[in-house]
């Protein structure tokens, strides 16, 4: 009795789209890909995620911290060059002189 109505359903299935082709394109469920699955578990797991307690979130805070200043050393070191720390060092001894509003000694100009 079950197989029989399950092949009706599925004649009748097959009949409407067959039906619906003619007229446009037949409506059949588009597969949904594996990342958009991956993607919809993983937002699950973020619902069903117990909330963190005081020293879970500090050691993230901390990571993060960590990280940042990692990358902020990279950049540093990276424009960091011998060119840029004596202009850094000339305009140091330059603002220097200017905020204490005293002229330079003539040899101090010379070297500046």
């Amino acid at each position: 009795m079950k197989k029989n109505i399950s092949i009706a359903l599925v004649f009748a299935t097959f009949v409407l789209c067959v039906s619906c082709a003619s007229r446009q394109k037949a409506a059949i469920p588009t597969v949904v890909p594996e990342a958009e699955i991956q993607k919809m578990e993983a937002q699950a797991r973020e619902l069903n995620q117990k909330p963190m307690n005081k020293a879970q979130a500090r050691r993230g805070m901390r990571e993060r911290e960590k990280a940042s200043e990692q990358t902020y050393e990279k950049h540093h070191d990276r424009i960091q060059t011998k060119e840029v720390r004596k202009r850094m060092k000339k305009d140091k001894k330059k603002s220097a002189m200017q905020n204490s509003n005293k002229k330079p000694g003539k040899l101090k100009k010379l070297f500046m």
